[in-house]
């Protein structure tokens, strides 16, 4: 989908040599005149109007790298044309073990977001948000990340992906279970209350929704207590995260068997970033 590379190239006719004019003859001849030496033995000379260079080949911008990977790699038929174009770097089997190992389901439409520089780690995020068609008829869209490092080429980033588009956000929370904490990649979005009565104690817990994409339902919701260091940082004024707004973070959640055995809920362990971080 991105323009193509023009290349010009110019040219110029090789200059012929005026023949020689006819030496009239008569009873006093005179020595012939030497001969005209050949172009090839003449020094070089530069012509009087020489052409243009050739003008330079027009890179794409890195925006248009990043749709192209993109693209690329939600057509993609298997993991073998995928692998390239994933970070960190995958195998073949890595991906065979997951929804890439074919292709994904028909995109509804990509829309791209706002691009973020890092200059710390020399890094640009391109974000989209990617609407595919389910076998129910309906639509659901997820954030997809694609990260350029330095003057490497555009990659999508594959953590996300598969924590988000490859459910392994949803089965975690699927219902409760007894497996260690698990780390995800989410669009998170704060609440100050919880209303849900299956909550133990919910007068005293804030609620953070576990969203796939920056529009939306969510595919979970986390809490913890209302005197905990996430809800104090929320209400920091130095701190990015604020209520009702959603952002792209690193969480780890586990679900809470203890409080109430009866009532096992989804509990939030930590936010180890407030950005898709490598």
């Amino acid at each position: 989908m991105g323009p193509g590379s023009v290349l010009r190239e110019a040219s110029r006719p090789l200059a012929v040599p005026p023949p020689g004019k006819k030496i009239a003859h008569n009873s006093a001849a005179k020595p012939a005149p030497p001969p005209v030496p050949l172009a090839a033995d003449r020094p070089s000379e530069a012509p009087a109007n020489p052409p243009p260079p050739p003008e330079p080949e027009t890179k794409e911008s890195p925006a248009v790298l990043a749709d192209n990977v993109l693209d690329a790699f939600l057509s993609a038929q298997d993991s073998a044309s995928r692998v390239g174009l994933v970070e960190p770097a995958a195998t073949v089997q890595d991906l065979d073990s997951t929804l890439l190992r074919g292709r994904l389901p028909e995109v509804g439409r990509i829309l791209p977001e706002l691009p973020q520089h890092n200059p710390v780690e020399e890094s640009t995020d391109y974000p989209y948000r990617v609407s595919f068609f389910l076998e129910n008829g309906k639509n659901v869209d997820y954030a997809i990340l694609v990260r350029q490092r330095g003057s490497q080429p555009p990659k999508v980033f594959l953590p996300a992906f598969l924590d988000l588009a490859g459910g392994r956000l949803a089965a975690f929370t699927k219902g409760p279970n007894e497996r260690e904490p698990a780390t995800f990649h989410v669009i998170l979005d704060p609440l100050s209350v919880c209303h849900d009565e299956s909550v133990p104690a919910a007068d005293r817990k804030i609620t953070f929704k576990l969203l796939p994409s920056m529009f939306g339902k969510e595919i979970a919701r986390a809490h913890v207590s209302s005197g905990s260091r996430f809800a104090r940082m929320v209400g920091d004024a130095d701190s990015s995260l604020r209520w009702g707004v959603r952002m792209r973070a690193i969480v780890t959640i586990q679900w809470n068997r203890t409080e109430d055995p009866a009532k096992p809920y989804l509990e939030l362990m930590d936010i180890g970033s407030l950005n898709w971080g490598s």
